[in-house]
């Protein structure tokens, strides 16, 4: 009996197996290499409920017929077919009511076959309001600014860099915090391998009068003088892995320096100029390191933000220890503020465009507040008890109490990217930008009347 049973499942089997060599070989046909990587999402800079979105790729196969879906629903009743370049470009209209957020948008190709999930993101609507409350002071300055810090004798200091290969460029400049013009300007020298060397991060350290400038390009870190912006000291290339921030610590006589999209914060003196540790922060899964952005001091602790893993986290400069939260319902954490008396954080998130106030001591949320497509960089006004952030896509800077209410909305150029507290209940902001239309990132003076 079991041999016949056994004889019978056999047979069972090879019939299945006809029938799917029957019904799905013309399926299995070439499959299209790197197909995902190839795509592209979100060509228009904002997105919103009602608006136009747009997928597009490159490097496909002339002829290749692609579909688009949302879920199980259809973008386009007939397949769109690549083109002889081999790109292609697919707008869709959004419906009005389209939730804020994230939308996994499935690509599938056929001859040669392909899939790939590209996420679409939604940003929400936020009108600009309380201008009157405010007063805005801007300046065109260089292409691509990047940081602003406010040394002494009424002195700002910008770092700007922008393009690609032969024609990137890169510029430091000291401007009249008064008049908001331009007084003194140098370009960084080329490294040893003929490359332009471009400045980044921005640091004033008003006790030895120098300016810190991270060289992100060329895993470095330069000293200039605020007098003539001549050069202090260059350390030597890899001394710290793409350095995105650094911060001053003019009281301790130290600066920070965070290697960017991993947990590692360089410290060095400030009066000998020499690198004398490194601090870690850490991260909730041992197995998933802290990616760090933005750098924050106060009360002694080292705050950031990883935008791989979403977390926000401090580390304490004496002692090494700290402690991280991990925040759900934020996408791309890329900055962070600190109210120092309630330790309140401020944290924004560039891919889910909002601004959560979390709990320093627990990590609990205590406000979740839409700001804008980007939302990328914030400060803290300790005297005003006002939170300013920066929306890169919104082109705006929204000002808000700290339990995380919009005061104001203001606008602030294309592609914002970084502010500074100005001392007197403002900010001071920069943009960068690479439209034809607004060529000249620009600085901002933003004042509360």
């Amino acid at each position: 009996m079991a041999l016949r049973h056994r004889f019978r499942l056999t047979l069972l089997a090879g019939a299945l197996s006809a029938l799917a060599a029957g019904a799905f070989a013309d399926s299995f046909t070439t499959t299209g290499a790197d197909f995902s990587k190839n795509l592209r999402g979100n060509r228009a800079e904002v997105v919103h409920a009602g608006g136009t979105a747009w997928v597009t790729g490159r490097a496909m196969t002339e002829g290749q017929m692609l579909r688009f879906r949302r879920g199980e629903t259809l973008l386009a009743d007939e397949p769109l077919v690549v083109g002889a370049d081999g790109s292609f470009s697919f707008a869709f209209d959004l419906p009005a009511d389209a939730a804020v957020g994230q939308h996994p948008i499935t690509v599938t190709a056929q001859n040669p076959d392909g899939a790939g999930v590209m996420m679409l993101k939604v940003s929400p609507r936020v009108a600009l309001q309380g201008q009157d409350g405010f007063d805005i002071a801007q300046t065109a300055l260089a292409k691509g600014i990047y940081q602003v810090a406010a040394g002494r004798d009424d002195k700002l200091f910008v770092a700007a860099s922008s393009g690609r290969g032969d024609e990137f460029t890169s510029v430091l400049m000291r401007l009249d915090g008064k008049t908001l013009t331009p007084d003194a300007e140098i370009t960084p020298p080329r490294d040893d391998e003929g490359v332009q060397i471009g400045v980044y991060g921005l640091a004033v350290d008003n006790s030895n009068g120098t300016v810190w400038a991270t060289n992100t390009r060329q895993d470095t870190v330069t000293i200039y003088r605020q007098d003539d912006l001549s050069v202090v000291k260059t350390f030597p290339i890899g001394t710290v892995a793409h350095p995105r921030d650094v911060i001053i610590d003019e009281a301790a006589g130290r600066a920070y320096v965070n290697a960017a999209l991993t947990p590692v914060v360089h410290v060095f003196d400030t009066a000998t100029t020499e690198e004398i540790g490194t601090l870690s922060l850490p991260a909730t899964n041992p197995r998933e390191p802290f990616a760090s952005m933005d750098l924050k001091l106060a009360n002694g602790r080292i705050y950031s933000t990883s935008r791989a893993t979403n977390e926000v986290a401090w580390v304490d400069v004496a002692s090494g220890t700290g402690t991280a939260f991990r925040l759900d319902g934020l996408l791309s954490a890329s900055g962070v503020a600190v109210d120092p008396a309630s330790n309140r954080l401020f944290v924004v998130g560039q891919d889910s465009d909002n601004l959560m106030v979390v709990n320093g001591d627990d990590g609990t949320v205590l406000a979740d507040t839409p700001i804008g497509a980007g939302a990328l960089n914030v400060q803290f006004d300790p005297q005003a008890k006002r939170v300013y952030a920066i929306s890169r896509g919104a082109a705006t800077l929204t000002v808000l109490d700290t339990d995380g209410q919009i005061t104001a909305n203001l606008p602030a150029g294309k592609l914002g990217n970084h502010l500074i507290l100005d001392g007197a209940g403002g900010v001071y902001a920069v943009s960068m930008s690479s439209a034809e239309e607004d060529a000249r990132g620009s600085y901002f003076h933003v004042t509360p009347r």
